[in-house]
């Protein structure tokens, strides 16, 4: 220990003129607010930027010199013979000149930093847009700039010591050069797109492993080239590239692993979806590879899965066509924002070609059996799919991104627009695109709507609720606008689900849920009747949230499932709803399950943790999925 420190000594009394550079650094951030230009912003803000600027800059510099003179000199000058004739090992020489350039490295930077260190949290804010971040990992981030700055003094010595020994070795570190940034710039990148929040240990991890490395192949090079610059620059480049290049290989490997997996890679069911015919459900959760959101699309038959949403989900991230053969699905990648992307369904899932598609602010998707709707802020995009080609784009009147804006596709692969007032929300409009111009269709303007809660698959028509009234607009009937229930109470159309062409309606308030009956719009003979009565009302009287409204295909009955909430936990109960022979509501219960589900197809409910099937008839659940 007493060698070692007799090397790092002498080190830094040969690099101690470094100290009047850097208190000429701090000088410098000291005088940045009385520079020309500078009077406008806050002098504590203009001093941390600038010395954490001119500390950064003294870095790079420093970590640069001190590595390509680290032992080139001694070697040049043969004076290296002389250092290990006298009772020093290869280790206490190497590892003391190290030492001494990181004393030097960390020294002269802590003294161009006092202006940032003495100046607050401001600084902060200056170098990142996530201060809280910054602040929780700030010890993380300083050891990351040690280990960063102390590897590239290692590199620089290793390349110098190259061009100096003119060994045929140096083709060695170009390829390990050139080698790891192409392996390191692209897993960094899946990182960004897939699991940034994973990048900090796993860059710190990579990092420490190379510094490493290259600093047991210093020692090599002292203790098996000793004097010998050729013999030395061979052990110094063989370890070092070999030690890198694994670790940047493991980084590779790891990101990689991160992007696999299966549905157990998900943490939490959060979104999950039905494909409208076939096997094929789309599922969105957390994942736990990756600290971010991921969709999969998984086969309940063959219960393959496909990874294709590596990114933040929202409910609406995938769209199926009616055959259930397709899925779409938005992607957001750091670099290029939202993606489209399309899939084959069949017995597994298999990505189309698709152009780069590129849209801003979470795009909407509908689709047909061979098109696809496509609509972003105030753009409007009709495609013929597989194989892609642009059939029409238009200008909307108003932005999709708004909230009350749908967008519905035709059984002809045409598109319609529902619209709402997003300012008075009194106004509902409703257009057509065909590909090659946007039609207007019907529109509505009356009291505030206090909401609009269902929108046919079909795009015929559009249910809302203004004032005390529940009313249904659809575009193709001879009467656009036709009231179906008053209530007197808004609170009752929070939700609703209609069956049988609007025969049987379930509605919800804060305590029960409530089935009505009233006559379908075609029974409706006199036009100038404004309000239908119901024919009869059943309130279930479960305290409970309706969740789904399902009609079976004989018209005649159908299942409604509501959310009762216990202590402790949460049951789902299930009820066949329906009508009697004389027409009458009728609802019985058929099932019931522990926790809280959620309707996610004609017969499958999801909870955070499992999917379940429901058998109509039998009442039968049966676990489709499980993830813990």
């Amino acid at each position: 220990m007493k060698n070692l420190w007799t090397v790092t000594r002498r080190e830094l009394n040969e690099w101690r003129p470094v100290l009047w550079v850097s208190a000429a650094l701090l000088l410098l951030a000291l005088a940045l607010p009385s520079m020309p230009g500078m009077a406008r912003y806050d002098p504590a803000d203009v001093r941390a930027s600038g010395s954490i600027l001119l500390g950064l800059l003294l870095a790079l510099g420093m970590a640069t010199a001190l590595g390509s003179s680290l032992l080139s000199r001694e070697i040049s000058e043969g004076r290296l013979g002389f250092y290990l004739a006298n009772p020093l090992t290869a280790a206490q020489i190497w590892f003391g000149k190290v030492l001494a350039g990181v004393l030097v490295l960390v020294g002269s930077v802590l003294v161009v930093q006092l202006p940032a260190l003495f100046g607050g949290n401001a600084w902060i804010e200056l170098v990142s847009d996530r201060g809280p971040a910054l602040v929780d990992n700030r010890w993380a981030y300083a050891g990351m700039l040690l280990l960063g700055f102390l590897l590239l003094l290692l590199l620089t010595h290793a390349l110098g010591l190259g061009l100096r020994s003119r060994s045929p070795w140096l083709a060695l570190d170009a390829l390990g050069l050139a080698t790891n940034i192409f392996l390191m710039s692209a897993a960094v990148a899946d990182y960004l797109n897939i699991a940034s929040e994973r990048l900090l240990t796993s860059l710190s991890i990579w990092l420490a492993a190379v510094t490493t490395g290259w600093l047991v192949a210093g020692w090599l090079q002292l203790r098996q080239g000793g004097a010998d610059i050729r013999r030395g620059h061979r052990w110094l480049a063989t370890v070092g590239w070999t030690i890198t290049v694994l670790a940047s290989l493991s980084f590779v490997g790891r990101s990689q692993w991160i992007q696999g997996g299966d549905v157990e890679v998900l943490d939490q069911l959060q979104f999950v979806s039905a494909s409208p015919s076939g096997p094929w459900i789309a599922i969105a959760g957390e994942n736990k590879r990756t600290g971010h959101h991921s969709g999969l699309l998984f086969n309940t038959e063959t219960r393959t899965s496909a990874l294709v949403s590596p990114s933040i989900v929202e409910e609406d991230w995938v769209v199926f066509a009616p055959s259930g053969g397709t899925a779409y699905t938005k992607t957001f990648e750091q670099a290029r924002g939202d993606v489209i992307e399309a899939w084959s369904l069949t017995d597994s899932a298999s990505q189309l070609a698709t152009p780069p598609l590129q849209y801003p602010l979470f795009p909407q998707l509908v689709a047909s059996d061979g098109r696809i709707g496509i609509g972003s802020e105030d753009r409007l995009e009709l495609f013929l799919a597989n194989p892609w080609r642009l059939l029409g784009s238009t200008r909307l009147p108003v932005s999709v991104q708004n909230t009350g804006t749908w967008l519905a596709m035709l059984p002809n692969g045409n598109l319609r627009i529902f619209s709402t007032d997003t300012q008075l929300r009194n106004t509902v409009r409703v257009w057509d695109f065909d590909g090659a111009k946007l039609t207007p269709r019907a529109g509505w303007q009356g009291r505030p709507i206090q909401g609009w809660e269902w929108l046919e698959d079909d795009g015929a028509a559009l249910r809302f609720v203004s004032g005390e009234t529940l009313y249904r607009l659809a575009v193709d009937d001879e009467v656009p606008v036709q009231p179906l229930l008053e209530q007197g109470d808004p609170r009752w159309f929070r939700y609703l689900a209609h069956l049988e062409n609007a025969r049987l309606t379930a509605m919800r308030e804060q305590d029960s849920t409530r089935i009505a009956v009233y006559p379908p719009p075609q029974e409706i003979r006199d036009r100038t009747v404004t309000q239908p009565t119901p024919r009869e009302q059943v309130p279930i009287t479960v305290p409970g949230l309706v969740i789904s409204f399902k009609e079976r295909r004989n018209g005649r009955s159908a299942l409604l499932s509501t959310l009762r909430t216990q202590e402790g936990g949460g049951t789902t109960l299930f009820y066949r709803v329906g009508l009697d022979s004389a027409d009458n509501p009728t609802a019985t219960e058929i099932a019931s399950a522990p926790g809280t589900l959620v309707a996610v197809g004609n017969d499958l409910f999801s909870s955070a943790e499992e999917i379940v099937k429901l058998d109509f008839d039998s009442g039968i659940l049966e676990t489709v999925l499980r993830i813990r």
